[in-house]
């Protein structure tokens, strides 16, 4: 969605541009009118209402990686890791802290500074790595409820 994020996202689509990384950035913005003539806008692509589940599962098959600007005021770890956790996609993120879970791998997960994001080519040749099973599992709808269960008994 059009926030804050913004300016991160734009560099970001700048860099992948130059990088000559084919790309697609979808901004849900319901006041698009106003960035029509605004050239920086170009890198990105907006849309006026919000997209189907089907249109974002097919986005996500499609993609080899997803790209997950966290919020100022948002800790721990978005939909948007989990996603590409099950779709085993590689993940472009802000979130710092996700190199303290035990599915981290530098090879499947780049993690930016927002207000200078540095990507290499190279995060894109390399194949996605597998993570295994048992720790994927504990990532689950299913572990996570037994967790909770565990946690109030």
């Amino acid at each position: 969605s059009f926030d804050k994020r913004i300016k991160t996202i734009l560099k970001i689509a700048k860099k992948l541009k130059e990088l000559e990384i084919n790309y697609k950035i979808l901004i849900l913005n319901s006041k698009k009118e106003k960035y029509e003539d605004t050239k920086e806008y170009d890198y990105l692509e907006f849309i006026k209402k919000p997209i189907t589940l089907n249109e974002i599962n097919d986005y996500l098959l499609k993609s080899n990686v997803f790209l997950d600007i966290q919020r100022k005021e948002q800790l721990g770890l978005t939909f948007r890791v989990f996603e590409s956790l099950s779709f085993q996609k590689k993940l472009i993120t802000t979130n710092d802290d996700i190199k303290n879970y035990d599915f981290y791998n530098s090879n499947n997960i780049l993690v930016i500074d927002s207000k200078n994001p540095k990507i290499e080519k190279s995060f894109f040749k390399t194949p996605y790595q597998k993570v295994p099973e048992e720790i994927l599992n504990k990532y689950t709808l299913n572990e996570w409820i037994k967790e909770i269960i565990k946690v109030t008994n």
